[in-house]
């Protein structure tokens, strides 16, 4: 195994441990005593990316969550339900559900960040100024990459084929 494969390794567990940890925070209900808001977990993505964008149509929410269109509309329709999504009106094409947050979504959205930046300052109090500093620029530059990251292309502008298992061609 080469030095790039085994650093892809190295981070994929570690992207995997990050995972499991959420996932502990959110079974555990930490987060819903740390935000004050009960609602189901599956819904907070929803929440977040209403939230970012201002007003979304649901496909552009189901795009931004890698997820299908019609759960998005059960999910949306949930937060309409509870109060915390509104509809808003559009001329431009009335099939279309457009939805932002109602005042009480903004409210929850705000809990939830809230809880959020304390697990991650509990999860970094030991590191100094300049770590955390590091931390966000590169993992918001990683993020960013894996947003716009082409399956089958190297980053470099050279094709690359993955194989599944131990071993990947370029």
């Amino acid at each position: 195994m080469d030095a790039e494969q085994e650093w892809g390794r190295s981070v994929f567990a570690s992207m995997t441990a990050l995972t499991r940890a959420i996932e502990a925070l959110h079974a555990g209900e930490w987060v819903q005593r740390a935000s004050g808001v009960a609602l189901d977990r599956a819904l907070h993505p929803v929440v977040a990316s209403v939230g970012e964008r201002g007003s979304a149509r649901i496909s552009d929410i189901a795009r931004d969550l890698g997820l299908t269109v019609p759960t998005v509309s059960r999910h949306v329709a949930q937060l309409l339900e509870r109060g915390l999504l509104e509809r808003v009106s559009t001329t431009a094409d009335r099939r279309t559900t457009v939805v932002r947050l109602s005042a009480r979504g903004r409210a929850v959205r705000s809990q939830l960040r809230r809880a959020w930046v304390d697990i991650l300052g509990l999860a970094t109090q030991d590191w100094a100024d300049d770590e955390r500093r590091a931390f966000e620029d590169l993992f918001a530059r990683f993020a960013q990459g894996l947003r716009t990251a082409q399956p089958g292309r190297n980053g470099r502008g050279r094709v690359v084929r993955v194989e599944h298992g131990d071993s990947a061609q370029a």
